[in-house]
């Protein structure tokens, strides 16, 4: 295994990634809003360590991003979400929809 390889590991198993993640297109099950943040449940697992493996956090400053999630989860599309890992949860940066 050569050195790149490793130091990809080693920070992957921090939780705490630099590189973003894409699910494959996937519909959203539940959403829960908090006051900080809220919550997208979906069909797809994560590659962060959290234990809770469906879950994806989305910053309340990201009202687009929420609307666009609340949209396709009314209609039933079908979504992938690119992500980091940010202290272990998957963060979301970007939203797809397939229709």
């Amino acid at each position: 295994m050569n050195k790149t390889a490793i130091l990809l590991l080693i920070l992957l198993s921090w939780g705490s990634s630099v590189w973003a993640i894409d699910t494959n297109y996937v519909g959203i099950t539940e959403i829960k809003v908090w006051t900080a943040y809220i919550d997208i449940y979906t069909e797809a697992e994560h590659e962060c360590m959290d234990q809770q493996k469906h879950r994806y956090n989305l910053r309340k400053e990201e009202k687009e991003m929420f609307s666009i999630l609340l949209t396709a989860m009314t209609a039933k599309n079908k979504v992938s979400l690119n992500y980091v890992c940010s202290n272990n949860k998957p963060q979301i940066n970007g939203v797809r929809v397939k229709p």
